[in-house]
């Protein structure tokens, strides 16, 4: 099984967190070295490494592994989400409601891409 899809997840949200290395080094209490280690694939964490980790940054265990779960489509939906959320730093009313017109025409170049590739 190749864990080197954990390590570029915990890297994508170290960075989604405006971190360096060094800073979730210090968070941590782990070397910057060893950060690298584990971004770069390099290193299988044991447990109570991987929690510290998504602890500091604030992401669910599963997120991180989705790219490992067999049903991880909900995870990965999510993430999508996530990002989109974060594009729109508003109050939670007006995001879920940006959110939905997104989806929304989402569906409808969905709809018209079916009709162009059917022509």
């Amino acid at each position: 099984m190749d864990f080197s899809s954990v390590g570029k997840n915990i890297r994508f949200y170290r960075m989604r967190k405006h971190l360096t290395q060094e800073d979730l080094a210090e968070m941590t209490g782990y070397t910057p070295n060893y950060i690298g280690m584990i971004e770069r694939g390099e290193r299988v964490l044991p447990l109570n490494t991987f929690i510290t980790l998504v602890n500091v940054l604030d992401v669910s265990a599963d997120m991180v592994l989705a790219d490992l779960l067999t049903n991880s489509y909900k995870i990965r939906e999510s993430r999508c989400l996530d990002r989109l959320a974060s594009m729109f730093p508003m109050t939670e009313k007006a995001t879920v409601e940006t959110l939905e017109a997104l989806v929304a025409a989402y569906e409808t170049f969905i709809e018209y891409s079916k009709t162009k590739n059917d022509d």
